[in-house]
């Protein structure tokens, strides 16, 4: 079974305009790009993050066998 990070796209948004208002967002951008990184990881990590946010964040994520 693997579990894919998704996201409403509100990161995305949030870091675009931050951008477009030349507002630095470390934190912001970053946890975007980790979770941009870990659609295309198979790493435990990735998928432990994927669970967690299933289980408490009320996401539901796509699940391939």
């Amino acid at each position: 079974m693997e579990l894919a990070l998704v996201g409403s796209g509100e990161g995305r948004w949030t870091v675009a305009e931050a951008i477009e208002r030349d507002l630095a967002t470390p934190v912001l951008t970053l946890a975007l790009l980790v979770r941009l990184a870990g659609r295309d990881q198979e790493d435990f990590g990735a998928r432990l993050l994927a669970a967690l946010r299933r289980e408490f964040g009320g996401r539901q994520l796509p699940v391939s066998r």
